[in-house]
């Protein structure tokens, strides 16, 4: 089980995947923006904009 570790208390580092942005921090910035923009982010359709 992978959540096994961490839910007994066992676990003593964090999984590789957590501690790469710690090591190369271009990757937490990378990560951030996807998680906060998406792959592909997309514009609202003129029909719902409003004039400024």
């Amino acid at each position: 089980m992978v959540l096994r570790p961490a839910l007994d208390g066992t676990l003593r580092e964090a999984p590789l995947p957590l501690r790469l942005p710690d090591r190369f921090p271009p990757l937490a910035a990378l990560t951030a923006y996807l998680g906060g923009m998406g792959i592909r982010p997309e514009h609202a359709p003129d029909s719902a904009r409003r004039d400024s």
